[in-house]
């Protein structure tokens, strides 16, 4: 077992975030304010889905041996650019809904192979 050192998989953990589009994501999570509690409870389980696809990205990117997160994300390329430009599209459509949430979560989903 390779023991990792804390700030190596840190670095990997926030580069996977900001590089897939993932804390934008939830940035437009928080701004869903639905008063149905149903709604709200699958807000809370997307984003658990999102952290848990992070840590899959940033463990993958780990795995390479030089330039972890570059390595994944270059070998990513595709799939990330796709998340990326429906995230555009998501903010410029105006307020964000749970809808759109799950869409774009079954996004990360597919790039995560979840």
């Amino acid at each position: 077992c390779n023991k990792i050192p804390l700030q190596t998989a840190a670095e990997a953990f926030f580069v996977a975030g900001s590089s897939t589009g993932l804390d934008r994501l939830r940035a437009l999570a928080g701004q869903i304010a639905s008063p149905e509690h149903w709604d709200r409870l699958a807000i809370r389980r997307m984003l658990d889905d999102l952290y848990s696809a992070q840590r899959a990205f940033a463990a993958s990117a780990l795995l390479q041996e030089n330039q972890a997160e570059q390595a994944w994300a270059d070998s990513h390329k595709a799939e990330i650019a796709s998340v990326l430009q429906f995230l555009d599209e998501l903010e410029r459509s105006g307020t964000p809904t749970v809808a759109m949430l799950a869409l774009a979560n079954s996004q990360i989903q597919r790039l995560a192979g979840h």
